[in-house]
């Protein structure tokens, strides 16, 4: 798909890169933030949704993270997911989530600490190829400089 026009659109792009929710749901995330912000559709509600699975030893990645946003020192760590919601309902490129099947969930309103989050690569799975980044941001016509393609 070539220029999306609509919000949509933009999620229906995401949703076609590979493993973009397999290690790259973050960026995912944050691209879907910036193209809103761009395009004057940002609600005052909206929250970056990161969503924990003990399963995963995500307890321990909720506490740092926790720390991290307090303190706007250290490196936030990669959550089992990361969504987006704009005043209403939680999504991911793919549809809406199910908040019920994690343990913890964080609603974060500062877009640094996502970037911190994101750009601590080493947490992330690494099924997801940062080389489409670059590429995220020249079809959709958005700035993530902020973002690093690796470490």
């Amino acid at each position: 798909m070539n220029d999306p026009k609509t919000f949509d659109e933009v999620r229906e792009f995401l949703s076609n890169i590979p493993s973009i929710n397999g290690g790259g749901c973050g960026i995912a995330a944050f691209t879907m933030y910036k193209w809103l912000k761009k395009h004057g559709e940002l609600n005052y509600g909206f929250r970056f949704v990161a969503c924990y699975d003990s399963a995963y030893d995500d307890e321990n990645r909720y506490i740092n993270n926790m720390k991290v946003l307090r303190t706007k020192e250290g490196k936030a760590m990669a959550s089992s997911h990361i969504a987006i919601t704009n005043g209403g309902p939680v999504l991911d490129c793919n549809g809406y989530i199910t908040l019920t099947r994690y343990d913890l969930i964080q609603f974060i309103g500062a877009e640094w600490f996502i970037a911190n989050m994101i750009n601590n690569i080493g947490s992330w799975n690494p099924s997801f190829n940062r080389e489409h980044i670059r590429s995220i941001e020249q079809i959709l016509d958005i700035d993530l400089s902020e973002i690093k393609n690796n470490d």
